[in-house]
């Protein structure tokens, strides 16, 4: 199954079928979605790049959470 088919598979599913949907399915569903995010972190990690380096931004320090 094609990206494209699968997202227009997805748009015409409601919330509450997923979960009426084979598990073969939904682990095929998540391996799609998880390569299409990766295909979008590339080109997302490079514009935050190009702009530090454009701005001289230093990259910014992981924030820690007090509790």
């Amino acid at each position: 199954m094609g990206r494209l088919e699968l997202q227009l598979e997805l748009a015409q599913i409601r919330p509450g079928q997923l979960a009426d949907l084979p598990e073969e399915k939904l682990r095929h569903i998540i391996h799609v979605l998880e390569e299409q995010l990766a295909e979008l972190d590339v080109p997302v990690a490079d514009e935050n790049q190009a702009l530090r380096e454009r701005f001289a931004i230093e990259p910014a320090s992981p924030k820690v959470c007090a509790g």
